[in-house]
């Protein structure tokens, strides 16, 4: 009968022991809602933190990149200037200078270059200002060696060219002559142009007129008097 007893009581325990493991069980999940909430929400403030400072570290990476190739920017364009300066050298008095003025040309940067440097050497008016251009790209001498439209095939020809259009563009650029129009700029680089033998002429005759005046020191009357002094000093 004990034995009886203790198996119903064991039966009965049984159930209760189901009962309490079940409340157990609600009781754990229902401590453990409040904690996976409050992970969660510590989850999403840690992405929007990492999320917020990623897109600084961005802009940050952002802005050295442009500074540097900011620099290397400069550091290019100042190559390009001490390359043009060291194998250019202007005004240029042969062929071979002029097709490599024409290749030089073809970079942009080197155009801007000399723009901004003859765009400013001012004339009197338009064709002074021309002609001061073409003086300070193309020597005289070789003046003699182009055209405007090569019709002479021992000539070069001009238009078209990209040393010309870097006279439009150096016009152009001046204030003064921002409005004006290409044929008014053909005509005067024409101009200087078919002028080029006479200035080589007068230059030539200058020189002969100048070495004339300069008397050798055996035939100076007068110590520390040009030959030029000479002719005041025997007409006074």
């Amino acid at each position: 009968m004990s034995s009886s007893v203790s198996s119903h009581q064991h039966v009965a325990a049984s159930p209760g022991s189901k009962r309490r493991l079940y409340v157990d069980s609600n009781t754990s999940s229902s401590l453990k809602k409040p904690a996976i909430a409050q992970e969660s929400s510590f989850d999403k403030n840690v992405s929007r933190l990492t999320l917020k400072k990623s897109c600084e570290i961005l802009e940050c990476v952002n802005r050295v990149e442009q500074k540097i190739d900011r620099l290397l920017a400069f550091q290019d364009n100042q190559h390009i200037e001490d390359l043009f300066d060291e194998v250019m050298k202007l005004p240029v008095d042969d062929l071979d200078s002029w097709q490599m003025l024409g290749d030089l040309l073809m970079d942009k940067r080197n155009c801007i270059k000399l723009v901004s440097k003859y765009s400013t050497l001012g004339g009197s008016d338009l064709g002074d200002f021309v002609r001061c251009i073409w003086a300070a790209l193309v020597t005289d001498k070789f003046g003699c060696e182009l055209s405007w439209i090569g019709r002479d095939k021992k000539k070069i020809a001009v238009k078209g060219s990209n040393c010309f259009s870097l006279v439009v563009r150096t016009v152009k650029a001046n204030i003064k002559y921002a409005d004006v129009n290409d044929p008014d700029i053909e005509k005067d680089s024409q101009d200087w142009i078919f002028k080029s033998k006479r200035r080589v002429q007068r230059a030539e005759d200058t020189s002969n007129v100048v070495e004339s005046c300069v008397p050798s020191l055996s035939d100076s009357p007068v110590a520390g008097t040009s030959g030029c002094n000479r002719s005041t000093v025997s007409n006074i």
